[in-house]
């Protein structure tokens, strides 16, 4: 007859496959991933890499919305130090569907990088095809620091804006212990209710904060937005002038980070762990 322990050790890995399968209630098309460089090679003298996975959610034969897996890191040319606060991607739309509300979304610290100092800094919302705009824009994935008021603000008070080597973030408006030096990134995986693919990406835009960019102590905030596929973009600067017209670029040949997990295993891994604590759970009892 078998043990009490071991039916304890069966019925936790029991519980574990049976909290895997009900946590997966959508099945994962084919993954597709491109990667970029947005750089502003004058004026803020600062490039954004993003490496973008995305893949479809499945219930049956219908698409339910879009697991996202991005990798960023910012890499300051100049002496400037820059912080990146938000970057978008404009698509054609694979279907219908969109985030009612932003979804919370935590940067984690890959390769040596300080990790966020609090939960939920960031958040992400995806709209496509029919479905309502986000602010003024349709067919967009935008992520941004939350702690930062979005765009035209007289006075940012970002706390998780990601700087480069020239970090961390520290003037009189606002102040990050982010910082992407080196091999160091920050890892976004979420999944949102648009439907789109990262090789229907036609545009992406960069939100980038610049500290003391006149000397004087003031700020500047150099936005981009260029073609996916490559070439000059249009760079421009709602607060400061001091950006303004700047020119910025596009690059598809970004260098892509050290093999991370895909989305779909770090999804399995999330609800594997899950089931290993109940074992545990159980064995203490």
């Amino acid at each position: 007859m078998p043990s009490l322990s071991f039916l304890r050790r069966l019925t936790g890995l029991v519980a574990g496959a049976l909290l895997v399968a009900a946590a997966r209630p959508a099945a994962l098309g084919a993954q597709v991933t491109r990667d970029w460089s947005v750089c502003f090679p004058n004026g803020v003298q600062a490039c954004t890499d993003l490496f973008l996975t995305t893949a479809p959610q499945l219930v049956g034969a219908t698409r339910t919305g879009t697991l996202v897996d991005v990798v960023v890191r910012q890499r300051e040319l100049g002496s400037f130090t820059t912080g990146l606060q938000a970057f978008s991607f404009f698509f054609t739309p694979a279907g219908t569907g969109a985030d009612a509300t932003p979804v919370p979304t935590t940067p984690q610290a890959l390769f040596g990088a300080p990790p966020a100092p609090a939960p939920d800094g960031w958040s992400a919302q995806g709209t496509s095809g029919a479905a309502a705009p986000v602010g003024t824009f349709t067919d967009v994935l935008l992520v941004r620091d939350t702690t930062t008021p979005f765009r035209d603000f007289p006075n940012p008070t970002a706390t998780q804006s990601i700087a480069g080597c020239n970090g961390p973030l520290a003037d009189a408006f606002t102040t990050s212990p982010l910082v992407s030096c080196g091999a160091g990134a920050y890892r976004f995986t979420f999944a949102t209710a648009a439907l789109f693919d990262a090789d229907l990406v036609s545009e992406l835009a960069v939100d980038v904060y610049v500290a003391n960019a006149d000397g004087a102590g003031t700020f500047g905030v150099a936005v981009c937005r260029g073609p996916a596929a490559g070439g000059d973009g249009v760079g421009f600067d709602p607060v400061d002038p001091f950006n303004a017209g700047a020119a910025c670029t596009v690059d598809r040949a970004a260098a892509p980070p050290a093999v991370v997990p895909e989305p779909a295993t770090l999804g399995l891994l999330s609800v594997g762990l899950v089931g290993v604590g109940l074992v545990g759970r159980r064995r203490r009892r």
